[in-house]
């Protein structure tokens, strides 16, 4: 989950894509970067049109494919619906993906959690939930969109964000010493869709240059040019030679679970939608 954005600043991120994307579409020249910006705006989720399912619709789907009952209550995210269903002592999070992300990008994040669960089980990640027909995830068809939807249950992760602690120094070292392991459990994963294209992965950084099309202040444009030119002198030419593994790709306050009472202090990493394969 990614905080939300000031609304004082001047766009959004999803503002400034539809943006450019709108400004191709009109006729504006954008043919140096279009089709990039195009991809890398639909697998980062930033094009994406949460088409509501009915509670009580997504309710009869955890019945018949999970045999799970309870109260459900919608958590607002980015994309994706996402749900908290509580069965008693028990909580599980239910997230059904949007009908224009690709199936296999979601079953690349499931697998990704699925291969932690195992090679390190006492990662404080979360658990997929198997169907009843043993599966980790179920396609639901869909009449919009390019692609069937898919329904995810995990286990829902109790604690508190990190974004609302004030951690001390040695909590902080404990917070890097998670990303570490996190890190280290995941040197051996490999999967077909890792090498997914993200806005915020800084290796495609360079090729956002086109971009600076739209920055109409001279002293932000100076600025901005200036990072890039820095970019590809000093980070460009090494892109090849640096060794790249799956990472979680958004390990930020709002993805951390916390527990200050806690001698690990971290309780859980949640969110693996920004997984991706990286320097």
């Amino acid at each position: 989950m990614r905080p939300s954005f000031d609304p004082a600043t001047p766009a959004t991120d999803t503002a400034h894509a539809n943006g450019v994307l709108g400004d191709a579409q009109r006729g504006r020249d954008t043919s140096s970067a279009a089709a990039f910006i195009d991809r890398v705006a639909s697998e980062s989720g930033l094009l994406a049109e949460q088409s509501q399912l009915a509670d009580s619709a997504v309710l009869r789907l955890l019945e018949q494919f999970y045999g799970l009952r309870g109260r459900l209550v919608r958590i607002p995210t980015e994309k994706d619906e996402t749900f908290r269903l509580q069965n008693g002592d028990a909580a599980y999070l239910v997230k059904l993906s949007p009908s224009d992300e690709d199936p296999m990008i979601v079953q690349f994040q499931t697998a990704c959690m699925e291969h932690l669960e195992r090679s390190a089980p006492d990662l404080p990640v979360q658990r997929v939930v198997r169907s009843l027909g043993g599966a980790p995830e179920v396609r639901v068809p869909t009449p919009r969109g390019p692609f069937d939807r898919v329904l995810r249950v995990m286990r829902f992760m109790p604690g508190q964000l990190l974004a609302k602690d004030a951690p001390s120094e040695a909590q902080l070292r404990l917070v890097g010493t998670s990303l570490a392991r996190l890190d280290q459990a995941l040197q051996d994963f490999d999967h077909p869709h890792a090498d997914r294209m993200l806005l915020w992965d800084l290796k495609h950084f360079h090729r956002m240059r086109p971009l600076l099309d739209y920055v109409d202040d001279k002293r932000r444009r100076a600025l901005a040019e200036d990072i890039f030119d820095r970019f590809d002198g000093g980070v460009v030419p090494l892109l090849d030679t640096l060794t790249s593994q799956v990472i979680h790709g958004d390990f930020s306050p709002f993805n951390i679970l916390v527990n200050p009472n806690s001698p690990d202090y971290v309780t859980g990493v949640i969110d693996f939608g920004d997984a991706v394969r990286t320097p």
